[in-house]
């Protein structure tokens, strides 16, 4: 990824993020100033406000990334045959046949991710203890 002239190398083919124009929309002016305000170097110590537009750009990207899987807790179920111990599971297949068809080439391969798992986890665990 080189981020100063917008490109990714890759190869194997990189599948677009659903709804990238407006991901891109809401981080660029964050990516801007951050980019402007390393003058001619990139620092070794970050400031206040660079570290600052960095936590609005991933502010930014998990709400995008919670908005991608809004309905998550639909596509769930819980096992309550102990109710001192319930046990919740995502139903992938069941999730998948609703995505948008435009969607899929990102998501599908995403939610076989161990990123999708920790992330899964998390949620299922949440529900599962009641929060």
């Amino acid at each position: 990824l080189d981020a100063t002239k917008d490109e990714l190398v890759s190869s194997e083919p990189i599948a677009p993020l659903p709804k990238w124009d407006e991901l891109n929309r809401k981080c660029s002016s964050f990516v801007s100033e951050l980019l402007s305000s390393f003058g001619e170097e990139l620092p070794y110590k970050t400031t206040k406000v660079q570290r600052q537009l960095v936590d609005s750009i991933c502010t930014v990207f998990e709400t995008h990334f919670d908005s991608l899987f809004a309905n998550f807790h639909n596509y769930t179920i819980c096992n309550m045959s102990d109710p001192l111990t319930p046990i919740s599971i995502f139903m992938k297949d069941s999730f998948l046949d609703d995505i948008e068809e435009e969607e899929l080439p990102f998501i599908e391969p995403f939610i076989a991710s161990q990123a999708f798992f920790e992330y899964s986890d998390h949620r299922l665990r949440k529900r599962d203890n009641g929060e």
